[in-house]
């Protein structure tokens, strides 16, 4: 049992190194405050500050979107009820973001 125990511990493990070395939480932490300070209007955190609001995760979802899929997410239509013209700013951020640190 413990073999077993062993080999799954080791393929989730390398599962988690691949998926982070995909979504690069430094480019998504640089874009964070990017946005924060050209668009102050969108409140990318909660009251506290330290966690995300809705258009806080949506803009992540965007970014591991593009990273896993490599695919733009501008135009999805799942806005996660957000206001059209916000979600629209958060998906070409999110991908011009990813074409920027990917070169692409």
């Amino acid at each position: 049992m413990i073999p077993k125990i062993i080999a799954i511990n080791k393929i989730f493990t390398t599962l988690n190194s691949n998926i982070v070395s995909l979504i690069r939480p430094d480019i998504e932490t640089k874009k964070i405050k990017a946005i924060v300070k050209t668009n102050p209007e969108i409140d990318l955190y909660t009251s506290d500050k330290r966690h995300p609001s809705k258009a806080g995760t949506y803009l992540s979802a965007c970014m591991i979107f593009a990273s896993i899929f490599q695919s733009s997410p501008v135009g999805n239509n799942f806005i996660f009820d957000l206001d059209k013209e916000v979600a629209m700013n958060l998906q070409k951020n999110a991908w011009n973001t990813y074409k920027k640190y990917y070169k692409k």
